[in-house]
């Protein structure tokens, strides 16, 4: 065995072969999809991968070439995608970003096809009221604590990870939490 063949073989890639065959009152669709991801870097807060599918079904035939990334330190991900429809002749771009703070969950998203561009920008907040007390934070969608230190500015960790830092009350909302 040579060298490149090695290196190749250590390539965390995965892929993936799915055939589907979905019933329904409006008719049969069969579906085959192969999808190939592979991350470029495996070290460090920040990940990137590219990613090539193609799926066919009885209408379409749909290739896509992903690249995406994410930042774990500041809460940001990003994929740009190139998608053909071989049946149709209609292909597309699009891109997708987000990011959090501790009070905002923001969106944004791009898409042009056959010369029509659509964008979309979200933002979401919201007000917690627990313990006789309000937090503007960014959506919950989970597990939450609340740390009540009675101490101003001390750091709270979470996994050994900065998860917030105390207010003038002495009080963090942690969210977030992963329930066991």
């Amino acid at each position: 065995r040579d060298e490149a063949q090695e290196q190749f073989e250590r390539l965390p890639m995965s892929l993936v072969v799915s055939l589907t065959r979905v019933r329904s009152a409006s008719g049969d669709q069969k579906s085959l999809l192969v999808s190939a991801f592979m991350p470029l870097d495996t070290a460090g807060a920040a990940r990137q991968s590219v990613a090539a599918s193609y799926n066919a079904s009885d209408t379409s035939q749909v290739s896509r070439l992903d690249y995406a990334g994410n930042n774990a330190l500041n809460n940001t991900g990003w994929d740009v995608g190139l998608s053909r429809d071989a049946v149709t002749g209609i292909s597309a771009l699009d891109g997708f970003w987000s990011g959090t703070t501790p009070r905002l969950e923001l969106q944004a998203s791009g898409r042009t096809t056959q010369g029509q561009t659509d964008a979309q920008f979200v933002l979401r907040s919201g007000l917690l009221l627990t313990q006789g007390s309000v937090f503007a934070t960014r959506p919950i969608t989970g597990a939450f604590a609340l740390v009540a230190t009675g101490q101003e500015g001390l750091n709270v960790l979470q996994d050994n990870r900065p998860a917030g830092r105390t207010d003038a009350r002495g009080m963090a909302l942690v969210l977030s939490l992963i329930h066991i």
